[in-house]
């Protein structure tokens, strides 16, 4: 699990805060609905100019595809 302290050494947050869907586990439609439903994240997601996502390979889809990362 990630710590976020990376982000809060720059002033960001974790990409699950971030994103307003929580752990992420349900499907892409789902976790979209979510975005829509939370006026804050979605306010978030459409003033975004740039996303840094530190140890990006902890984000693989699958866990077959986690063991490659």
């Amino acid at each position: 699990m990630i710590s976020g302290i990376a982000a809060c050494n720059i002033g960001g947050v974790t990409v699950h805060s971030f994103a307003g869907f929580g752990l992420g586990l349900e499907s892409a439609k789902d976790l979209a609905g979510k975005v829509r439903k939370n006026k804050k994240a979605l306010t978030r997601w459409t003033r975004t100019k740039l996303l840094i996502i530190d140890e990006g390979q902890r984000y693989c889809s699958s866990p077959r595809e986690r063991s490659r990362c």
